[in-house]
């Protein structure tokens, strides 16, 4: 984790990334932080010329000018904004680039469907970014307006690896900073039929029993090691975990989902049919996405 404060966005000056615009001025400026933004010049291999990609689009002209309308996209702000135009034939390499470069402690970048990630995410830019990022990864999408002042109400969902404890430290963070109340969540999926024991010894209902126990006391073990209060929220529930962690945020309204992209089923391509994909494509509000190389953002620490 760096003692810099940065935020990255990455966009496309549309209407559409205008979301992940609010949230990322939001954060900043809540947080005194730098303001980064990415703008990404995309040519075609071969013969340089423009064209429209599915997440960044930079329309040809001066870096002056792309500057000046970057600024204006932004509006009036409070907190100190730099500027950073990229070229390259792919947008996620350009944007995962300038976030090293400028040590980014947090990338923001929204989707244009309307329905999160549903046609933007699987094998696209968007996936590549958060797939790779070395900070973590902000999500929002077009709906996903910043809420007035502050994040009110976050949930964690956690499956007990240590990318998930990191995301839960993220959010305990970003808790206490934004005076906003965390719920704990971790789904108790079911196991398939011929992993259930046969009883004897335990019959089918005591055995759910002992995993519900078990899971209640490693969620209040990995909250008390990430130092989330006492009285928080510790909700644990059985069933399809990305649909309750999904049902658990639109029941309670939170602002944001946190969670992280490797847990017990990880992966090292984007989740195809995981937890965090399915929440990014259902999920009504932003989620914080921890990748498994990623430090929390230094003011969520």
């Amino acid at each position: 984790m760096t003692s810099t404060r940065k935020i990255l966005l990455a966009t496309d000056l549309s209407d559409g990334s205008a979301s992940a615009r609010d949230h990322a001025i939001g954060l900043a400026t809540r947080w005194n932080a730098e303001l980064h933004v990415c703008f990404v010049e995309l040519l075609h291999a071969g013969d340089g010329a423009y064209r429209t990609p599915p997440l960044l689009a930079a329309p040809p002209g001066p870096a002056t000018a792309t500057d000046a309308r970057l600024r204006e996209y932004l509006g009036p702000v409070s907190c100190p904004v730099v500027t950073h135009i990229e070229s390259d034939i792919s947008a996620a390499p350009a944007v995962l680039r300038c976030a090293r470069k400028q040590n980014a402690d947090l990338l923001v970048i929204g989707t244009h469907a309307r329905r999160g990630l549903e046609r933007v995410l699987l094998g696209s830019e968007a996936a590549a970014i958060v797939r790779d990022a070395a900070c973590p990864v902000l999500v929002v999408g077009i709906d996903h307006a910043y809420p007035a002042g502050s994040y009110t109400s976050i949930l964690a969902a956690v499956d007990f690896s240590d990318v998930s404890a990191a995301a839960l430290r993220t959010a305990a963070g970003l808790a206490r900073t934004h005076d906003a109340a965390l719920e704990v969540m971790h789904v108790l999926e079911p196991l398939p039929p011929l992993m259930h024991p046969a009883p004897p010894p335990l019959s089918m209902n005591e055995y759910f029993e002992q995993r519900l126990a078990a899971a209640r006391q490693e969620t209040g073990n990995l909250s008390a090691a990430a130092g989330v209060p006492e009285g928080t929220e510790r909700i644990v529930r059985e069933g399809v975990a990305h649909e309750c962690i999904v049902s658990q945020a639109r029941t309670t309204g939170v602002d944001l989902i946190a969670l992280g992209t490797h847990g017990r089923h990880g992966v090292s391509r984007l989740l195809l049919g995981s937890v965090a994909e399915r929440v990014l494509r259902t999920a009504p509000c932003a989620v914080l996405v921890q990748p498994a190389a990623a430090d929390a953002p230094a003011s969520a620490a």
